[in-house]
């Protein structure tokens, strides 16, 4: 027999190609587990990506609102209470010089002249007056200077003059130098304008403007008058700065105490140049002083009170961001001249925004609310029904990832943030 050739070679080669194929089938096995693992496990991550990781990050601006808050405020000689205020008396003088302009006129030139034609379409004569006036649409006068008649359903051919000042009180001159025109006399009734009126076919000629400016008596109570308006208005400007002058010596801040009731104005003193009247100048000068006194208070002492009020008086769900120290205003309602004691109501305005930071009572209250509402809706729906929140000015939702399409319908996934527009004041 062949020596590779026995029973023994044959099973043994048997033996080898079944473990052969055990381990093909084996490999085959394990590679068809492989794939199906990573593909449920890829499925399970994705799975908890979509459920778990999203998360999106609410930007929202608070809404707003401006308040008033005010205090009564005692004004004495000696403070008493924690509202009471130290009196600081305060007087000034000042004096001024005011340029007036002379507003008195004197035509020195000559007044146009010429012919008119006086037309009557009614069925009676019509007599006329000396000094009768005949008016263009402009304004410019022309008068008859003798009696005439017109006869009815006729006309009449006069010599006329014009006035020295227009209808308006302007002087005419050569303004008087008009063309062929139409008149009407201004001193009849309406319903006879039309039956008895005038027309001119030539130039008015003659008129010339010289004109002189004098100083009226007029002139001198107008100017008395504005002088006196000037010398209150520059007071009171020195009233205040004698206030700020007096507190730098005092270390302190001063404001004037403004009431009509508290300003005491002095009687004004003003030269009047009276012998000017009727000379010929186009201007002259006014001079005048006046004396004032009022009261001052230590501003800082009062924006403290008003501080304290506002910061003391907080409104629930609301944080206070602002105090506008410019918004003081004052209202004197009670005075006693005699005892240096005023009584007055001072308000100030603040700015309070609603709680949005989670850490806060009233955010916290306004997160949970907000994000019950939108776990799970769009991010159009959720911008919708967040920005028409009264707490809420504006508001931005940014997503992770960006383009997951819904709000995380876990809570804890939604954190919202307050962009406030200032630090709380406390």
């Amino acid at each position: 027999s062949h020596k590779g050739f026995s029973v023994k070679s044959i099973l043994r080669e048997r033996k080898i190609n079944k473990l052969n194929q055990a381990g093909s089938y084996f490999n085959s096995l394990n590679k068809r587990s492989i794939v199906i693992f990573l593909a449920t496990s890829i499925a399970v991550f994705f799975f908890i990506a979509y459920v778990a990781l999203p998360g999106a990050t609410i930007n929202i601006v608070p809404a707003s609102t401006v308040i008033t808050k005010g205090a009564n405020i005692v004004l004495q000689r000696t403070p008493v209470d924690a509202n009471d205020l130290k009196v600081y008396d305060l007087t000034a003088e000042t004096e001024t010089t005011l340029t007036y302009q002379s507003s008195g006129t004197a035509s020195q030139g000559a007044n146009a002249s010429g012919n008119l034609i006086i037309y009557n379409i009614a069925n009676k004569n019509w007599p006329l007056l000396t000094e009768t006036r005949f008016q263009t649409t402009e304004g410019i006068i022309f008068r008859i200077k003798e009696e005439v008649t017109v006869p009815a359903n006729g006309q009449l051919s006069v010599r006329v003059v014009a006035d020295e000042k227009d209808a308006n009180g302007t002087n005419v001159g050569e303004r008087g130098n008009i063309g062929p025109s139409k008149f009407f006399l201004p001193g009849l009734r309406d319903s006879n304008k039309d039956q008895l009126y005038g027309e001119s076919t030539e130039y008015m000629t003659g008129g010339t403007t010289i004109v002189s400016t004098f100083v009226s008596d007029e002139d001198l109570i107008a100017a008395s008058g504005k002088m006196e308006a000037a010398l209150k208005e520059k007071a009171l400007s020195a009233l205040r700065k004698e206030a700020l002058a007096q507190g730098t010596v005092n270390g302190i801040q001063l404001s004037l105490l403004e009431d009509s009731d508290i300003i005491q104005y002095g009687a004004p003193e003003i030269s009047l140049p009276r012998e000017i009247i009727g000379k010929e100048q186009t201007s002259f000068e006014v001079t005048g002083k006046m004396k004032i006194s009022g009261v001052a208070y230590n501003t800082d002492s009062l924006l403290s009170i008003l501080r304290n009020d506002v910061i003391g008086t907080k409104t629930p769900g609301k944080r206070l961001v602002k105090i506008d120290e410019n918004s003081i205003s004052i209202n004197v309602f009670e005075l006693n001249l005699k005892t240096d004691t005023y009584k007055f109501t001072a308000q100030i305005q603040g700015i309070e925004e609603y709680e949005i930071d989670p850490d806060l009572e009233g955010g916290n209250k306004l997160a949970k609310k907000i994000k019950e509402h939108i776990a799970g809706k769009t991010v159009e729906e959720a911008e919708n029904y967040i920005q028409n929140l009264p707490e809420v000015n504006s508001v931005e939702i940014k997503m992770w990832p960006f383009w997951s399409p819904t709000i995380p319908s876990l809570p804890d996934n939604i954190k919202i943030k307050s962009l406030s527009q200032g630090e709380v004041i406390q």
